[in-house]
């Protein structure tokens, strides 16, 4: 079994980092990540942060908005601006660590810090592992004043702009969820448990206030005296949850409730331009309604505002929760929230218009016949693009209808399988004009369907699943699927799971499932053959006890097959060199580690897996050696990804969760520039570089710096330690240097290049990619 190196080109460190995204987004745009809060500078510049480490930026007051590199793919949970330029961003998660039966709760988290309007980020030293949730700065003269607030009760303070933070006492370890200063001794912080604190001193001392029984999500001061927090209080029958607001007018010494159970809905957000005028957003998960409240004396008394259409055509069940709300003036305003949702208003909130674009369906497969036209299938809807991805037009939809998996015989002929929900019927939907018109081509078969393959616009196989017997569902054609006829198949009795099937040609294919046995309480996996179109079906061993979700082959002999997953055993890669007839084990995942939900390969080497993690992160690794080794890539969203494609090596797409449709034009690497020291300063410290260009063809350069005279050795492996070349290998002076390598003779595949002076070594990866 061989190794998958987890290549992070995204460095968590305390340099400046420039990113050019390997993946990017097509859907929803300007992404379909959570955004968790944001700030404006002025009445055109804005900042939202939000999951994977998301940053994003608009320059015309929230009409449009363009992704900024973050350096991190953490949750980013609040961000703050003194100035045009200077911010803080904070943020971090917990999740879980497997071993054996053991599992415990690990926690992160981050600080990042711009001096250029967000352009680059660099990371501050957080002093803490707690992930935090909000930060606040006031500026004192030319001193940026900051605490930052988060899980565990933590309170971080700065008094340096963030280069130093050192923990503040805390009587708490309630989960801290806001903080807001009105000057730099004067503060006040809220969180679970309707958790109060306040301080007069600049946080020596934190007091706490007389708690409210429900959680406060966020806090906002129209001036010294008069503020507002929010949040919600649980009622006791377990039904809907009602809002909360208290208000003060001392300075945050009493608060009054001001709701009394007038709205209902979880408050995560406020925001006041004046003493008078006021917004609080949040969201009613019982009823799936975002919530909107708008006060013009104070906080005094509130209206619910409704919300406009939403441009998200044909939207999911799923809620459009609302987190964060900034004002830059009485009429002016931005929320933003779940996968992505921006709302914006010019009327002081009479009427909000959704500023993001697309879909947030459930996608689960997508194929494209040519670099510009290509189908995606999912929740109720069929898409088509004639652009490659730029812009997506529905060609079908069902409300109750679930499409599995699409296969595009030409740009004509066009197969998707799935099954509708409300009739437990089986769906074989086939166009053959590029999608004008679908046609229902299945004779109410009983069960859902989830693979679907096609040698020509004639032979097809699909496969699937019928609760009613147990049993797995293999149909044939031979007439585009006039026809469709059931073949019998004993080993598949118990097996409703048949997930993917493959042809190479006509008579050879492969068929692979899996199920949960509820007597043994393990989950199986099945892997079927045929060499005569389904007469007959012959299975074989996975040596795997989890389900297996798609497979690939790129000619006779070699496939690859993914699996696992949640509620899917261990995420593993199998691979085949002799036509299916044995699978041998590529990789397997720690348990509980995720899985792999889709495959594709251009050729016997080059491939993309995409699945989820242990914590439902998505997930996309690569391989240039035909899976000898995989390379997990960094991709910018925690959304779970199901299905890929790709038209040639470099360009391809991955789609999943929240409409998620994910495109790159270089293979999906991600390359990083970090801004050096002029190359005439002198060096404090020994320090390798991350090459540049990586990945690479042929040549990259890589710089270095030794902060006194000694004896330095620069040298290349490959994968398996083998010494490829030495570039270096003599005494230097205190100095930076950099050398070029040229490896236009050798294969594509992963190297090392490590560097020693005197008693420092350091070791990092490069890619070659031809």
């Amino acid at each position: 079994m061989r190794k998958l190196y987890y290549l992070i080109f995204i460095l968590f460190s305390t340099a400046e980092i420039y990113s050019q995204d390997g993946w990017f987004w097509q859907n929803p745009l300007p992404c379909g990540n959570t955004l968790n809060d944001v700030c404006f500078i002025d009445a055109n510049t804005g900042i939202a942060v939000g999951d994977a480490g998301t940053i994003i930026h608009t320059i015309n007051g929230g009409k449009d908005w363009t992704i900024q590199p973050s350096g991190t793919g953490l949750p980013l949970k609040s961000v703050c601006f003194t100035d045009a330029d200077n911010g803080w961003a904070v943020g971090g998660c917990e999740y879980w660590e497997y071993e054996g039966n053991n599992s415990w709760e690990v926690d992160s988290s981050v600080i990042l810090h711009t001096t250029n309007s967000g352009l680059t980020w660099k990371r501050q030293i957080s002093e803490t592992n707690y992930r935090l949730e909000s930060v606040c700065f006031i500026t004192q003269g030319e001193i940026n004043i900051g605490t930052a607030v988060g899980y565990n009760g933590t309170i971080l303070r700065t008094t340096d702009g963030g280069n130093n933070w050192v923990k503040q006492l805390c009587s708490t370890t309630e989960c801290l969820y806001d903080v807001c200063f009105t000057d730099t001794d004067t503060g006040v912080i809220v969180g679970t448990g309707g958790t109060m604190l306040r301080t007069t001193n600049g946080g020596e001392n934190w007091i706490q206030l007389s708690e409210v029984g429900g959680p406060l999500f966020d806090v906002c001061f129209a001036n010294k005296n008069i503020g507002i927090a929010v949040g919600c209080k649980w009622n006791d029958d377990g039904g809907s949850t009602e809002s909360l607001i208290l208000r003060t007018t001392d300075s945050g010494v009493n608060w009054v409730n001001q709701t009394k159970g007038n709205f209902i809905g979880e408050l995560h957000g406020v925001c006041f331009t004046d003493t008078n005028n006021g917004t609080a957003i949040g969201y009613d998960s019982w009823s799936s309604e975002r919530v909107i409240l708008r006060t013009t004396d104070g906080g005094t008394n509130w209206v619910k505002y409704p919300i406009g259409p939403s441009t998200y055509p044909y939207l999911s069940n799923q809620i459009q929760y609302l987190y964060g709300v900034c004002f830059t003036n009485e009429t002016t305003g931005t929320a933003v929230g779940s996968v992505g949702t921006i709302l914006r208003t010019t009327d002081g909130g009479n009427n909000w218009f959704n500023q993001s674009k697309g879909t947030i369906k459930a996608f689960t497969d997508i194929s494209f016949v040519d670099a510009n036209t290509g189908w995606v299938i999912g929740e109720n809807a069929i898409l088509k693009s004639n652009d490659g991805g730029k812009s997506w037009n529905r060609q079908s939809t069902d409300s109750t209808i679930y499409l599995y998996d699409v296969c595009v015989t030409d740009a004509n002929t066009v197969t998707v399988v799935g099954y509708d929900w409300n009739t437990n019927i089986g769906l074989i939907l086939r166009t053959t004009d590029g999608g004008n018109k679908w046609v229902n081509q299945n004779n109410n078969i009983i069960g859902y369907l989830k693979g679907v393959c096609f040698t020509d616009v004639n032979t097809g196989t699909i496969v699937g699943g019928d609760w009613s017997n147990d049993s797995g569902i293999i149909l044939r054609t031979t007439n585009g699927g006039s026809d469709w006829v059931k073949q019998p198949v004993d080993s598949i009795q118990g097996f409703q799971g048949l997930n993917a099937v493959y042809f190479t040609d006509e008579n050879n294919g492969t068929v692979i499932g899996g199920r949960f046995n509820g007597i043994t309480q393990n989950y199986e996996s099945i892997i079927l053959t045929t060499t005569d179109a389904g007469k007959k079906w012959d299975i074989h061993s996975a040596e795997t006890t989890s389900i297996l979700n798609d497979i690939h082959f790129t000619d006779s002999n070699n496939g690859t097959i993914v699996g696992g997953g949640i509620c899917a055993g261990q995420g593993i890669i199998l691979r085949t060199t002799d036509g299916g007839k044995s699978w041998f084990t590529q990789y397997l995942f720690t348990p509980y580690d995720g899985g792999l939900s889709g495959v594709y390969f251009t050729d016997a080497n080059n491939g993309t897996a995409v699945g989820t993690g242990k914590n439902g992160e998505g997930l996309i690794f690569r391989t240039i050696d035909g899976g000898s080794n995989w390379v997990s890539q960094t991709i910018g969203t925690n959304n779970w990804l199901q299905g890929v494609c790709f038209t040639d090596v470099l360009t391809g797409w991955a789609v999943g969760m929240n409409g998620t449709i994910l495109h790159t034009t270089n293979g999906g690497v991600t390359f990083v520039e970090e801004t050096q020291t002029d190359i005439n300063e002198v060096p404090k410290d020994f320090l390798l570089y991350q090459n540049y260009p990586n990945p690479f063809n042929p040549s990259t350069s890589i710089q270095y710096a030794v902060s006194s005279r000694q004896f330095v050795v620069l040298r290349v492996f490959d994968v398996l330690g083998n010494e490829i070349a030495t570039l270096v290998n003599e005494e230097k002076p205190v100095g930076n240097y950099e050398v070029t390598w040229d490896a236009e003779n050798l294969a594509s595949g992963i190297y090392f290049y490590q560097l020693k002076a005197g008693n420092n070594v350091e070791t990092k990866k490069m890619i070659l990619l031809k």
